[in-house]
């Protein structure tokens, strides 16, 4: 019993210690700024792709590179899976450039890699965290605006969370904390799915 007691004593000490640890790291914090459209259609407008997706998962991390690495950048890489395809213009260097080049011609079903200015990263010495953005949800549907980005070899968002509006109880609700295009909250996603088909050409 003693040993028992001995040996959970020591483990609480061990993890006490690593929460302290962890506590005494210090924060650096990053803020992004995203211009936000002018309205809905030049979002559309900027967009090479345009989809309902779902997230599937992230992971963040800090992008280094330059010669001071203390200027690493946050982002949370996301899988998303494609529910709708609206608007699918996705520039040709991106055949040249892209590991895989389904991402460059995505269809309905298909997952692709998507790059967020978002996330926390704990470093070494430090914990790194984007102060202005929240990453995209896993398991929740999302109507996403993006552009190929070929420094990255991915798809973000020009505008930041002003290009991504989240599904929740099959209603439109903004990611943005700014007040423009604030006409779509709370919009049923069904009649802006409809409204995006129509942009596309869709039958």
């Amino acid at each position: 019993m003693h040993q028992v007691m001995a040996l959970m004593a020591s483990a609480f000490i061990v993890v006490s210690s690593a929460y302290a640890q962890q506590a005494r790291k210090p924060v650096s914090t990053q803020y992004i700024t995203f211009t936000a459209p002018e309205s809905f259609d030049q979002l559309w407008a900027d967009a090479h792709l345009v989809v309902r997706a779902r997230v599937l998962g992230g992971r963040a991390d800090l992008m280094r590179g330059g010669p001071n690495p203390r200027a690493a950048r946050v982002f949370t890489v996301h899988r998303i899976e494609l529910l709708e395809v609206y608007k699918s213009q996705v520039p040709s260097e991106c055949a040249a450039a892209a590991a895989d080049v389904k991402q460059c011609a995505p269809h309905v079903g298909d997952t692709i890699t998507l790059w967020q200015h978002a996330g926390e990263v704990e470093d070494a010495d430090r914990i790194v965290r984007i102060a202005d953005e929240t990453p995209l949800r896993p398991g929740v549907d999302h109507f996403l605006f993006l552009i190929w980005h070929a420094p990255l070899n991915a798809f973000v968002s020009p505008y930041g969370s002003y290009g991504a509006f989240e599904v929740r109880n099959g209603t439109v609700h903004m990611t943005a904390k700014g007040n423009q295009l604030r006409e779509h909250e709370g919009k049923a996603a069904a009649v802006l799915a409809e409204e995006l088909r129509r942009k596309g050409g869709a039958k």
